[in-house]
């Protein structure tokens, strides 16, 4: 139902000559669809500031930006006409100070969001996915982040971890805490020495014994592992994400910032301090656990504020 109806309706009523059936049906559904935002600020959106304009299209889940842009156009005419008929007390029309850049920033962001995982989100990943070495690589990035050619990870062995403490001595030299569930795939992902496919016509490979946990497959040709671990880590991500049909934005970048955020989001709840202050305050424990980047408190919380 349209908030302020009356009025609207003589809008309505007054512009049926002028545009199309198509038209009017979408200018009405657009009414529609703004009337839970007017009732919150108990005012017609023909009164909404930049701000309130700018929440709402942040709420909205349209597809591309022309449709924003749309949507947009038919509020500037509406808005128009309140103004011409003095309906507007600051005497603005605050829609028509959008453009195409702003839309696709709403359309970007709702997209950005799909890349990072929730706690919940993550471990249906992890259970999706069948070769203990590739859980075992993407709980690496998840509980500590990425290193410089991810040495972090391929260097590690079972003698790192201590399962009383659940603490990881790293290569880096860095110590982490990790989870039950990390050190329990870490043990199945050291005794895997064979690899399966998804696939029932692929046959499975057997993998390279050696003391790190992940393995890798024997080839015929040996190549540098430090030039080949950044594709190996990409190659691994993309399969386990288009394995299970999952947003084909997330990356090893994406997992990493998600297992920061859960992180931040922790230490929020425990301390009962708000996120922002974590991050300006705390910004030396994170780094205790990930290599943050950008490495700086107040960057990182400018570039990831949004989806922390």
């Amino acid at each position: 139902m349209m908030y302020n109806e009356q009025q609207k309706q003589r809008y309505l009523d007054e512009m049926s000559t002028q545009y199309t059936k198509d038209y009017m049906v979408s200018i009405a559904s657009a009414f529609n669809r703004i009337s839970e935002f007017e009732e919150m600020y108990g005012k017609d959106a023909c009164e909404f500031s930049r701000e309130q304009i700018s929440s709402w299209y942040s709420y909205t889940t349209y597809k591309d930006a022309l449709v924003y842009a749309n949507v947009n156009s038919r509020f500037v005419n509406y808005v128009n006409w309140c103004v011409n008929n003095n309906l507007v007390p600051d005497g603005c029309n605050h829609f028509s100070e959008f453009s195409i850049t702003d839309f696709q920033k709403y359309v970007n962001q709702r997209l950005e969001v799909k890349r990072y995982l929730t706690k919940g989100s993550f471990e249906t990943i992890c259970r999706s996915i069948m070769n203990p070495r590739d859980e075992f690589l993407f709980r690496c990035l998840y509980e500590f982040g990425k290193s410089k050619n991810f040495m972090d990870i391929f260097e590690m062995e079972l003698k790192d971890i201590d399962q009383t403490t659940k603490k990881v001595k790293l290569s880096s030299g860095r110590e982490v805490s990790v989870t039950q569930e990390f050190i329990d795939c870490a043990i199945r992902a050291d005794a895997q020495l064979e690899y399966e496919y998804a696939n029932p016509i692929m046959q499975p490979r057997k993998l390279r014994k050696s003391d790190k946990i992940f393995k890798k497959l024997i080839t015929n040709s040996e190549t540098a592992v430090i030039d080949s671990n950044n594709k190996l880590m990409a190659r691994v991500v993309k399969n386990i994400v288009d394995a299970g049909n999952f947003y084909p934005g997330i990356n090893t970048s994406s997992i990493a910032c998600s297992g920061q955020f859960a992180m931040i989001r922790k230490l929020s709840r425990e301390m009962g301090i708000d996120k922002k202050d974590i991050i300006l305050n705390y910004f030396e424990l994170l780094k205790q656990q990930y290599e943050m980047s950008p490495n700086d408190p107040k960057k990182y919380w400018d570039k990831y504020n949004e989806f922390i």
